[in-house]
């Protein structure tokens, strides 16, 4: 697999490390002893540490990385920050996955 020279590697390695990170987060959710998620009783208060430790930094670094991206995004559309082309561009990728989700979400909560 060849990377892109003006590709930042060091960045993928982030959002890759920080995803992983929300993985754990909701996994360790429901053994934190909070009645917010699924109660555990059995619950252990280093879970409910974690789980604030990384509630302080995790939707900022994601929010702060997707945004370092859209940059290269919209300007590989190769139009001038034209929002409505650029939708148009990534709606084949993005509004798939939306509209499956959303179908997804309301069968299973029905």
């Amino acid at each position: 697999m060849s990377q892109s020279p003006d590709r930042f590697r060091f960045f993928d390695r982030v959002r890759t490390a920080v995803i992983l990170l929300v993985v754990a987060f909701h996994v360790s959710a429901a053994h934190t002893g909070f009645p917010v998620y699924i109660m555990e009783t059995n619950s252990h208060m280093g879970f409910a540490y974690f789980n604030l430790i990384c509630n302080a930094f995790i939707m900022n670094t994601l929010f702060f990385v997707a945004g370092f991206f859209s940059v290269a995004s919209l300007l590989s559309v190769g139009v001038s920050w034209c929002l409505a082309e650029f939708f148009l561009h990534r709606m084949p990728r993005l509004g798939l996955a939306l509209i499956i989700s959303l179908f997804t979400g309301v069968l299973l909560t029905t």
